[in-house]
């Protein structure tokens, strides 16, 4: 097992937020009530005016800074290294984010020590028999920790979904990507279910409309028509609406 909260990317204002959350959520969010902004509310809105997915940004960022942190200061960690070679690794989606590690030799470094353990792992379990009992990867360390994040990251967000400086700062992003916002739908009800529901419709509504503009100008028959930057990326924003943006 990996030390997670030693490895949180997040600033610490919104780990201040989230520990208070884990104790008043319950079930589905009764966002009708006034919440109090502690200082990581501020932090929420900053990624919204990203104009990315506030939930895929946590992510992004805090899995990022997670491996980083963990290939320098967890390899002489026996109980890093023995959850590492137990699951192999991580999955195929995760070790793109060590892949992409900041290219540092002290980085690589703890890559190539924790990775020798698994290459070696695999090599000796070939020479007993290919076709019978190879390795397989499981119990993803980041999997886990993408769902902790991720589940932090939807309370925080429904706790404000009634007040009206978050709405307002809400409807001028791009809100969130598909699976992030069925699954923050599945925790809302009331008011709070019916804005997000009503400001994804309106989004799509107009991410529809450039989609349709920009196959109509790349025709030859309208090319001499100016294609708007939003037209423009209309394709790239709509893959992303509907995978997420974790790449």
């Amino acid at each position: 097992m990996h030390s997670r909260n030693r490895h949180i990317g997040w600033d610490e204002r919104i780990i201040e937020g989230f520990i208070s959350f884990l104790d008043r959520f319950g079930g589905k969010a009764n966002s009708e009530e006034p919440r109090k902004k502690f200082l990581g509310y501020n932090d929420l809105l900053d990624l919204l005016k990203d104009m990315q997915c506030p939930v895929c940004s946590i992510l992004k960022r805090s899995i990022n800074h997670y491996v980083a942190t963990a290939f320098i200061e967890e390899v002489a960690n026996g109980e890093f290294r023995e959850g590492m070679r137990s699951s192999l690794g991580y999955c195929r989606r995760h070790s793109v984010f060590v892949q992409n590690i900041v290219p540092r030799r002290l980085h690589g470094m703890g890559v190539a020590i924790v990775y020798e353990d698994l290459v070696e792992q695999v090599r000796v379990n070939l020479t007993k028999d290919p076709f019978e009992n190879i390795l397989e990867q499981n119990h993803c360390a980041l999997c886990s920790f993408e769902s902790e994040l991720s589940d932090y990251a939807f309370r925080l967000i429904a706790d404000y979904c009634n007040d009206p400086e978050f709405q307002n700062t809400y409807e001028k992003s791009r809100g969130l990507c598909f699976p992030h916002m069925r699954s923050l739908c599945e925790r809302l009800d009331g008011n709070a279910l019916k804005f997000i529901l009503y400001e994804h419709e309106r989004k799509l509504s107009i991410l529809s409309t450039h989609l349709v503009e920009f196959q109509r100008k790349s025709t030859s028959q309208f090319s001499s028509e100016h294609i708007t930057q939003e037209e423009a990326r209309s394709w790239q924003m709509a893959a992303r609406f509907m995978a997420g943006d974790m790449g």
